[in-house]
């Protein structure tokens, strides 16, 4: 019960603020800053319910979902295809997606065009699974540089999918086909 319950937990999407993220990091330790951006203390929550088109202030939340980028536009057109299926499957309209780096667009650009849509609040989700340097160092840096631009907007990073017992099914899913194969 007490995995269930620390895994729930994670589960929650946690979000911190991007101003608050650079001051934490830049008052660590020097040996706990490359930790610093994935585990600096949670501000608020994001609550993701059906239709919510604002964020907890009222003002209209963008979503930016952003992953590594490739060089194959395939794999750059797939996440594409999952940020309709996230508009679809949450109601929200100001959806961008971004790729870390190799392509466009950039996190930068993303927080352009959710800027321009009218979003003051905006929640950077990585399409991570786990918390490695892109979630602790990497996408923190970016989206740091790229809110010099847009003081007046208020910048969060949600936590990596991680673990989910969503996932499992997935896996199981895949596994259950490849088996079908043999």
């Amino acid at each position: 019960e007490m995995l269930a319950m620390a895994t729930r937990k994670a589960l929650v999407p946690q979000v911190v603020s991007g101003r608050a993220l650079a001051r934490k990091v830049a008052s660590a330790p020097a040996r706990l800053r490359g930790q610093a951006a994935a585990s600096v203390r949670v501000r608020r929550r994001v609550t993701t319910t059906r239709l919510q088109a604002t964020s907890s202030n009222g003002d209209t939340l963008g979503v930016i979902i952003v992953d590594h980028g490739s060089k194959k536009k395939d794999s750059n057109e797939m996440l594409d295809a999952f940020a309709d299926l996230y508009k679809r499957k949450t109601g929200r309209d100001l959806v961008e997606v971004a790729h870390m780096e190799l392509c466009e667009p950039s996190i930068e650009t993303a927080l352009t065009k959710c800027y321009s849509r009218g979003a003051r609040d905006i929640v950077v989700a990585p399409y991570f699974l786990s918390p490695g340097r892109h979630i602790k160092q990497d996408i923190p840096r970016i989206v740091r540089n790229a809110a010099k631009n847009y003081p007046d907007v208020n910048i969060e990073i949600a936590q990596p999918i991680g673990l989910d017992p969503l996932l499992a099914e997935v896996i199981e899913s895949r596994v259950k086909a490849a088996s079908e194969e043999l």
